[in-house]
């Protein structure tokens, strides 16, 4: 990452480390960022922490131009989920992140840890049984999570 932290880069690793099970696009991202700076201006806060004025103007280039180099530092992971065609960016600099596979949900976009000790089992199963030795770090594993799957299969459920 850059030598030089600005106010951009900072509420942008603000925004995102609150949301740490969660998938973005740069258009969320950047939307969010200006929700947020609404609600801190609207709260008085923005004016106590110094961080006012350049927050709320966080533009979608500004996201763009700040990922690569949070994704260099190992703070940020794209992920491209088959069958989308965004590209998706999550935290990874969480502590309840390390050691963990992640699980990500297709419909909601939702991510959960998949405990440390039962992905330590299942990346020694995969060693032992095909080979092949996971990253633990960095694997994401997609499908339904429970709550889409008993959606989807009551569709008379309102939501």
């Amino acid at each position: 990452m850059a030598e030089y932290s600005t106010k951009q880069r900072k509420a942008l690793i603000r925004f995102l480390s609150v949301h740490p099970d969660e998938l973005f696009t740069v258009e969320q991202i950047a939307e969010g960022l200006s929700e947020e700076a609404e609600e801190r201006a609207v709260e008085g806060k923005a004016a106590e922490s110094g961080e006012g004025g350049g927050t709320a103007g966080i533009s979608r280039s500004s996201v763009y131009r700040n990922l690569p180099a949070l994704e260099a530092a190992g703070l940020v992971k794209r992920v491209s989920i088959p069958g989308r065609r965004e590209v998706f960016y999550r935290f990874k600099g969480s502590p309840s992140c390390r050691g963990c596979i992640h699980l990500s949900c297709r419909s909601c976009g939702r991510i959960f840890h998949l405990g440390s000790e039962t992905s330590a089992k299942l990346a020694e199963y995969v060693s032992e049984n095909g080979g092949f030795t996971l990253d633990r770090t960095d694997t994401v594993i997609s499908g339904i999570c429970a709550k889409c799957k008993s959606r989807n299969r009551n569709p008379n459920r309102q939501t």
